[in-house]
């Protein structure tokens, strides 16, 4: 139960001069949500005028609810959000991202699910996958039980990050991001965790639209297979040394793709996910 005064869930996210429009949407989807005992947390790196006034307006109209903490110099990502669970206070630690919507139920349904499952640690779920005009394009299942996600983590990252949810007592635990990781922090984050014997799941619904641009690599270039080689390399599972070998080689295949490869396989995966569920 949540401390007086406190907010059970904090709800973290970073920007940097995100669409204004996007960014309307996510934060409206949280202010939204049928679960209210949230803070919605965000640490502002922009130089946009049109972003920043934006942030401002919300600030104003949410309130207590929402706490705006702008940098001084930028951070980047990374250690924007490492500032931004530093400053949260809740006891359960919601990840969103600026371009991204929050389903109604979503806080609610991780929640009341993390209430029931003491032994969960960090929470997941299914996202749908939109263009940047909306439209549904498909939905990405992920692994949901424990047992597949350790199975399957060395091969793809087990979770989509701007739908989870984690407990506070985690993160004191193991450690918040790694900020010598630009890209692929989540997934040093979930891998960290497995090694840790944190138990990791996904719920089998939607939590949030998950925008897409048309340069599809603009989200995910080959920088992101480098950091997950890296990741790997960093939290190796010798339980399971072949499976996890197996898993390192195939991010070094892809960190070795050419950009218009990779762009092909990011456009057929979003259409009909094929790298996941």
């Amino acid at each position: 139960m949540p401390h007086a005064n406190r907010p059970l869930v904090s709800v973290v996210m970073a920007t940097y001069n995100d669409e204004p429009r996007f960014l309307e949407a996510a934060i409206g989807s949280i202010a939204a949500q049928s679960y209210g005992e949230w803070q919605l947390v965000v640490v502002d790196d922009s130089t946009s005028d049109e972003t920043r006034s934006l942030l401002d307006r919300f600030a104003g109209e949410l309130g207590a609810k929402m706490l705006l903490a702008r940098n001084d110099k930028r951070l980047g990502f990374v250690r924007s959000i490492n500032r931004g669970i530093e400053l949260a206070g809740g006891e359960l630690i919601a990840r969103m991202d600026g371009d991204d919507i929050a389903a109604p139920d979503r806080l609610a349904a991780q929640v009341d699910y993390l209430r029931e499952h003491q032994d969960v640690g960090i929470l997941g779920g299914y996202v749908r996958i939109i263009a940047e005009d909306g439209s549904p394009l498909a939905v990405r299942r992920y692994k949901s039980s424990r047992a597949e996600i350790e199975r399957t983590c060395f091969i793809r990252n087990p979770l989509a990050h701007p739908a989870v949810m984690m407990r506070r007592s985690v993160l004191e635990s193991i450690g918040s991001y790694d900020e010598s990781f630009k890209k692929a922090e989540d997934y040093e984050l979930w891998l960290r965790a497995l090694k840790r014997s944190v138990r990791i799941e996904n719920l089998p619904q939607v939590l949030i639209d998950y925008r897409v641009q048309r340069d599809y690599s603009a989200k995910r270039d080959k920088s992101n297979w480098s950091f997950a080689v890296k990741a790997k390399l960093k939290n190796f599972n010798g339980h399971r040394p072949l499976r996890s070998a197996f898993g390192l080689c195939l991010s070094l295949g892809m960190a070795l793709l050419p950009r218009a490869v990779l762009n092909r396989l990011y456009a057929r995966d979003h259409e009909s996910p094929i790298l996941y569920g």
